[in-house]
């Protein structure tokens, strides 16, 4: 299993867990990384 899908079935109520599978099929059809996913600048 993926970070990707564990952050989606994780959720404990279905209404986050449809947001957070909406954005997964959309940023993943875009080409684009989930944000929660991302690196920033300056994190450690």
């Amino acid at each position: 299993m993926t970070t990707a899908n564990w952050w989606v079935i994780c959720a404990k109520k279905a209404e986050t867990r449809m947001k957070r599978l909406k954005q997964l099929i959309e940023d993943s059809a875009s080409g684009r990384r989930i944000r929660q996913f991302l690196v920033r600048k300056g994190a450690k």
